[in-house]
């Protein structure tokens, strides 16, 4: 059998420095993509725990609390333990 010689291209300085600036800016693309999508998944987190636990969100049903609160009002509650005479609670 024959062997045919077949010829290697060597590429050049600039071409080695191009394919590495490339693989470099993908590497770097990727590491800011996935700080920014973590950092946004702990803010909507935070965002969710505190909405829920300090600062519920609730809507008035029944004619129960009128002339205060009328049906279909909707509310922000902050939570506290110190209550004052006169306050809905």
């Amino acid at each position: 059998m024959k062997r045919s010689k077949r010829s290697v291209l060597i590429p050049t300085m600039q071409q080695v420095e191009g394919e590495r600036a490339k693989l470099l800016y993908k590497k770097k693309y990727k590491k800011i993509l996935c700080s920014t999508a973590s950092i946004l998944v702990v803010v909507a987190a935070a965002a969710v725990l505190v909405s829920t636990i300090f600062l519920p969100v609730v809507q008035v049903s029944g004619s129960s609390m009128e002339p205060s609160l009328k049906d279909g009002d909707i509310l922000l509650l902050v939570k506290s333990n110190k209550y004052v005479r006169g306050e809905l609670c």
